[in-house]
């Protein structure tokens, strides 16, 4: 396990940044649909979800972590769908800051793991950091609808959507 001050072996590691996090003015929604916001840093798989998810919401795209993170905070999502290895920013940090800064936002990850973090131990750690849904790669299309169309109505029915 790593010390206080080093960098966890394997994963890329951002410090939390609560203190350093803009302001909560976000864009106002455009439409009644749901938001969903979908970080994925594998074009086909990126260009995939766009294609299935398009019809249960609004779906905004980032290609890594960072970019996902600019968009969570300066536009309203109601679900992020994020993978966890990817470049410049790996998705468990997305989804442990995106807990401290909207928690009420649904969280869905996918992750096909790789030889150092098998996707079975990188989809506990998700559930551990706050994800409320994790799919390994390859997931069954009907499968990823349904979790999202369940996610979607848990939160429309708690009343988070703005």
């Amino acid at each position: 396990m790593a010390g206080p001050g080093t960098k966890p072996r394997g994963l890329e590691y951002l410090p939390m940044l609560e203190a350093r996090m803009p302001s909560r003015s976000r864009h106002p929604r455009k439409t009644a649909r749901p938001r969903i916001l979908v970080i994925e840093d594998d074009p086909q798989i990126l260009k995939l979800l766009q294609e299935v998810l398009r019809d249960l919401g609004e779906v905004i795209i980032a290609s890594d972590g960072m970019a996902g993170q600019q968009i969570i905070h300066h536009e309203t999502v109601d679900l992020v769908i994020t993978d966890i290895l990817m470049p410049r920013r790996e998705g468990l940090s997305v989804v442990r800051d995106l807990r401290a800064w909207d928690p009420h936002v649904k969280i869905m990850v996918i992750t096909g793991g790789d030889r150092v973090f098998p996707a079975d131990i990188l989809a506990n750690v998700a559930a551990i950091t706050g994800a409320d849904v994790t799919l390994k790669k390859p997931f069954a299309v009907d499968r990823l609808r349904s979790e999202v169309s369940r996610l979607l109505e848990e939160r429309r029915t708690a009343g988070h959507m703005e």
